[in-house]
Parts: structure tokens; C-alpha cells; sequence
């Protein structure tokens, strides 16, 4: 503004004002829409694993919607400002595995094991 009021007088010297405006404007635009986007994307991707989180967090999973939403107003209270909750875990009951690093593969076709 203040340059565009200093050089209204000089003729084509004006558009020094006007284009780094347009430019501005423009990028400003863009950057909003970008993060309208990222937005969308990410309450797509929490919407779809919403639960897994719950389940992650050894948490119960809700019973209802309103029961769901007042454990996320808990969590989200608890997270942003450490406020105490009456938060109860869920520990699944452990399942036998095979604690060795190749569990995935078959007993019998370990790297350096016999049949």
C-alpha cells in the first residue's frame, strides 16, 4: 500500500506495487487450497483407523457414537493439556508366539535349520 501511494504519480512504476501483490495473492491461494486438501486427507485417513488407534492405545473400543465421541473429547483434553482422565486399559489376553525373529516363516524352513 505504502508503495503503491508513493509511486501512483510515476506511471508504468506503479506495477513494481502490483505485481508482487498479484504474486502474493496468488501463492496465498494456493497454500490455502493446499491445506484444505492435507485436511480432507487426514480426517479421511483418521475416520477410516479410528479404531486401530483405540485398539493401539489399548483402549476399549466404543459401543456407541456418543460414547465414541466422549472418549476422543478425553483423549484430546488429556493430549493437548495433560488433564487426568479416568482412562481404563484393555490388555488382550497374550497369544502364543514363536518369540525367534524368523517367525514369519515356517518352522521348518528357517534360514540355518534342518528340515
Amino acid at each position: 500500500v505504502v508503495t503503491a501511494a508513493l509511486l501512483a504519480g510515476s506511471g508504468w512504476w506503479l506495477l513494481l506495487a502490483l505485481v508482487p501483490f498479484v504474486i502474493g495473492r496468488v501463492a496465498y491461494l494456493g497454500a490455502v487450497q493446499a491445506a484444505v486438501a492435507y485436511g480432507e486427507s487426514v480426517r479421511a485417513a483418521f475416520d477410516l483407523h479410528r479404531f486401530d488407534l483405540l485398539t493401539a492405545l489399548h483402549l476399549p473400543l466404543p459401543p456407541d457414537a456418543a460414547a465414541e465421541r466422549l472418549g476422543n473429547t478425553e483423549l484430546c483434553d488429556r493430549w493437548r493439556q495433560g488433564s487426568p482422565t479416568g482412562t481404563v486399559y484393555h490388555h488382550p489376553e497374550p497369544t502364543e508366539r514363536d518369540p525367534s525373529p524368523a517367525s514369519g516363516l515356517p518352522r521348518s524352513r528357517r534360514p540355518g535349520e534342518s528340515a
